[in-house]
């Protein structure tokens, strides 16, 4: 019925949690072999924790649980509900080179950024502390998962810099 789980790294930490429903029939005979398709959820967030905590190669465990429905003989209705699980979680690595080289990439890790604000005792501009909060409240929604107000405070931070200073064309 579904296969549910947890990707954890570095060092056994949770990362992201994932489900999937799964439609497959098994007949007991065991010579069933079947392939099942797992989307894990990894945000700009989530692999930055991997990033911060990576040294060389990514090592992750995949713990899995499942959910499955047995059946009566010749077609009978659903008989009862079972729940699995594999025992030990299941450890794998990818090489540095494919993890930071390939897939970061094609994750889109590294296209996101948001404005920094250099602030000096030389530099004297009325807006800047109200840039350094717009800054600081783009920040929280990012973790948040808000990119809307993360957007809007980030254009906030542009337009209060501007307004600062008087503009020389």
């Amino acid at each position: 019925m579904h296969l549910s789980g947890e990707l954890f790294s570095p060092e056994q930490r949770g990362v992201a949690k994932f489900r999937k429903d799964v439609h497959a029939y098994a007949d007991g005979s065991y010579a069933l072999e079947n392939q099942v398709r797992v989307e894990i959820p990894l945000d700009l967030l989530v692999l930055e924790r991997i990033e911060q905590g990576r040294n060389g190669d990514l090592r992750a465990c995949l713990q899995l649980e499942g959910y499955v429905a047995v059946h009566g003989a010749n077609g009978e209705g659903v008989m009862r509900f079972e729940t699995t699980m594999i025992s030990s979680p299941l450890s794998f690595a990818i090489p540095k080179s494919q993890w930071v080289e390939q897939l970061l990439p094609q994750l889109g890790y590294g296209s996101l950024q948001l404005i920094e604000v250099k602030i000096s005792s030389g530099v004297m501009a009325a807006g800047i502390p109200k840039a350094v909060e717009e800054i600081r409240q783009a920040r929280a929604y990012l973790l948040d998962g808000d990119w809307e107000k993360t957007v809007a405070h980030c254009r906030n931070v542009l337009e209060t810099i501007l307004d600062s200073r008087p503009l020389q064309l």
